[in-house]
Formats: structure tokens, C-alpha cells, sequence
């Protein structure tokens, strides 16, 4: 029997993005769009990345607190061998870490636990994504 989990994907794993074919690894289905229920800091640059604060170098929390928002992306159900494939891509542990957090899916309104990849190093501050209107989304080139 297959386990399958749910993934929030938020930049370069989207539909229609370089990495989306890293989920089809395996068994791949898109849920939904969705966003964050908890506010995070996203950085742009050559691809996103999500973080939990803003690391030892933190700006004033004033100034911090502007940056922060509500990520956009999408729900993707996958198989263990499309995680693995992520895991690898993301350098899971080295370069990014799975957690696992609360999404709200658009259509439905439901919220649900899915895993969403988190930087460990704090980029540059010049690579915050402003919100527009609370949220923070990464549209790529």
C-alpha cells in the first residue's frame, strides 16, 4: 500500500514552473491552490525561499513585522518516491527542512496539515518580498 502526503509548494515546484516535474517522481495530484494560516518571511533571488523569522540578524521587530505574511502556493498530494524526489531537490536538512504546517485551501475554506519546505540560513535582506495585502507570493520568471 502507497502512503501519500500532502505538500505545499510555494515557488519553483509549482505548476507550470523548472521543478514541477520533481513532484511527478512518482504519484503526483494537485489539490489546490492555498496559503499559509501562519505568517512567514519570503525571499526571492535566483528561487523562493520560505523562513520562520528573519535569523540571528534580525531587523527591528517594527520593521521585521512589514515582511511578513501569508504564503501563497499549492497543495500537491504525492507518493513516498515524489517526497524522496523533493527531499533531494530541496537538500532536506542541509539547505532547506520539511516541517509541517497549517494551510487553508481556497475553494473549500478547509484547513489541513501539509509539509512545506523551510530555508535554514537566512538570505540576504535585500531578497524580502514585500506583501500585497498580507500575502506573499513568488510569481518566478
Amino acid at each position: 500500500m502507497k502512503t501519500h502526503r500532502l505538500v505545499f509548494v510555494y515557488g519553483t515546484l509549482k505548476r507550470g514552473h523548472g521543478n514541477n516535474a520533481v513532484l511527478h517522481a512518482g504519484e503526483a495530484k494537485l489539490i489546490g491552490y492555498a496559503v499559509t494560516m501562519e505568517k512567514y518571511f519570503l525571499f526571492g533571488g535566483g528561487f523562493p525561499k520560505m523562513a520562520r523569522t528573519l535569523g540571528p540578524r534580525q531587523l527591528p521587530h517594527i520593521k521585521a513585522a512589514k515582511y511578513a505574511g501569508r504564503v501563497v502556493g499549492e497543495v500537491w498530494r504525492i507518493d513516498d518516491r515524489s517526497l524522496a524526489a523533493c527531499d533531494g531537490l530541496e537538500s532536506n536538512g542541509v539547505l532547506y527542512q520539511r516541517h509541517e504546517i497549517d494551510v487553508k485551501l481556497h475553494k473549500d475554506a478547509r484547513v489541513g496539515k501539509v509539509w512545506a519546505y523551510f530555508i535554514l540560513h537566512t538570505p540576504p535582506y535585500s531578497d524580502l518580498i514585500l506583501p500585497n495585502k498580507g500575502k506573499l507570493e513568488w510569481v518566478g520568471r
